[in-house]
């Protein structure tokens, strides 16, 4: 069941990782689906609970760099390694192993009850998922 509340400031699963204060999150078919209570049920298994929506993000870093999200809870993002077929191929959103390593299961950032998502106050994030917005960049734009 969806509700507003607070929850806890999720925990770095490891030294290597950090916080990103979102600035703006999207609102995408599969969010719109989860609010709705239509949420695929192929999905349920690949999702931990309780979760904070939001995985098209751009939010700073600590020291106000402006960074993207590749929501992708892949190989690398969970210290699997050697990495599955599909992160070997560099298609981390098709990762067999995303029920296995240090954080909870989920497919993406914004669906793990460990990572946080957009849609809060903060999230954290391997430093593989974090991509640089280039000044000119409005947050608007870069969030797509």
């Amino acid at each position: 069941m969806l509700h507003l509340g607070d929850v806890p400031e999720p925990e770095l699963p490891a030294s290597d990782w950090v916080r990103v204060s979102p600035t703006l999150a999207g609102i995408c078919g599969s969010d719109l689906a989860a609010i709705g209570g239509h949420a695929s049920l192929y999905l349920d298994p690949l999702t931990s609970y309780p979760f904070v929506p939001g995985h098209e993000v751009v939010g700073t870093l600590g020291d106000g760099s402006r960074v993207v999200i590749e929501p992708a809870l892949g190989c690398k993002v969970r210290g699997i390694d050697p990495p599955c077929p599909r992160c070997a191929e560099g298609r981390p959103g098709l990762c067999y192993n995303v029920t296995e390593g240090p954080i909870e299961v989920g497919l993406q950032t914004g669906y793990c009850a460990d990572t946080g998502g957009g849609w809060g106050e903060t999230l954290v994030a391997h430093p593989s998922q974090l991509h640089p917005v280039p000044e000119a960049l409005s947050d608007e734009a870069a969030v797509l």
